[in-house]
């Protein structure tokens, strides 16, 4: 047992920056929340289409209670435009902080760890990641329409520009009907998400061109079951491995195999969703989180921010523990 006479107290760092990535900004409001509850104040870099991340911190005005005023609460935010390219201005905004919290890309992270710092300065990263789930052959006989639903919500949500969004699904089975009858029951949701809950907005020329080409390429190596138009596409190979990301609702269908999914140092791995026997599940959870991966949410809920996220209470990271006696 520890000193009993020992007592930790917690101090806000100070002023904490937050650089958003542009293609999920309502992310940013999760590090900026967590900013206010340990008491630090928020100075926060906005992308270039930051009306709704602006909309969601005006909205905490609403907020009053006998102890808490939400104008109040806005005096401990300031949100900023600054161009990407204005070297100038983003070296200030750095050198300010005590907390720098990075949402991003890898050239975005990078850009923005390189910039200068105090160094006493907390980093809190939250870079690229890569997701994927994993579903056995009992969970698809038992639960095809339920785990097809969920996984359509988890590809969609954020049309997959998110950490946590899957880009490939691990059948375990060695019965290619199962993997067929999965993937037409996840096509079928995939539709109903796309027309039911949430439409999909329109790809960049950029975009389209990609996910045709992809299309292509496996209409070759495997099966494409897609939409009509270019709102979702499930790919049903035989490769292993991690399917590289197409992002915009495109989803890979391979089967399982354990060289797959337990690569060493694989630390770009985040959010792992997985439908299997609950006698495996924890012994396979402890096996593939060895080297990498930092959650294993409930399907159907991969995208919900939840504490820790990539691997860390970010919470922790934002103050300074102070130890004391009795």
């Amino acid at each position: 047992m520890g000193d009993p006479k020992l007592l930790f107290h917690a101090q806000p760092r100070g002023i904490s920056c937050h650089w958003i990535a542009g293609n999920v900004d309502i992310l940013g409001i999760f590090s900026a929340i967590q900013s206010l509850i340990t008491k630090n104040v928020s100075i926060i870099k906005a992308p270039s289409n930051y009306n709704l991340l602006v909309e969601l911190i005006y909205s905490l005005k609403n907020i009053n209670t006998k102890k808490i005023s939400g104008s109040d609460i806005l005096k401990c935010f300031e949100v900023l435009y600054i161009d990407r390219d204005d070297d100038k201005n983003q070296k200030i905004l750095s050198n300010s902080a005590d907390i720098r919290v990075a949402w991003g890309g890898q050239d975005a992270i990078r850009s923005i760890t390189a910039l200068p710092k105090d160094p006493f300065t907390e980093d809190i990263i939250y870079g690229p990641k890569y997701s994927y789930v994993i579903v056995d052959e009992e969970s698809i006989k038992n639960h095809m329409s339920e785990l097809s639903q969920k996984i359509a919500l988890d590809v969609s949500t954020f049309d997959q520009y998110a950490c946590s969004s899957p880009h490939t699904i691990f059948i375990k089975t060695n019965d290619e009907k199962i993997i067929s009858d999965f993937s037409n029951s996840l096509s079928k949701e995939m539709e109903n998400v796309e027309r039911i809950l949430l439409p999909k907005m329109k790809e960049t020329e950029e975009k389209s061109k990609e996910i045709i080409s992809t299309r292509s390429e496996y209409e070759i190596k495997g099966k494409v079951i897609s939409s009509k138009n270019l709102s979702w596409t499930v790919i049903i190979s035989n490769e292993e491995g991690f399917a590289q990301p197409t992002f915009s609702r495109v989803i890979h269908v391979r089967p399982y195999t354990e060289k797959s999914v337990t690569l060493k140092d694989n630390r770009k791995i985040q959010s792992i969703g997985i439908a299997i026997n609950d006698e495996e599940r924890f012994d396979l959870v402890d096996k593939i989180t060895f080297f990498g991966g930092d959650r294993c949410p409930t399907l159907g809920k991969m995208s919900f921010f939840d504490s820790p996220w990539d691997g860390m209470f970010g919470m922790d990271r934002m103050v300074r523990w102070i130890t004391t006696y009795k």
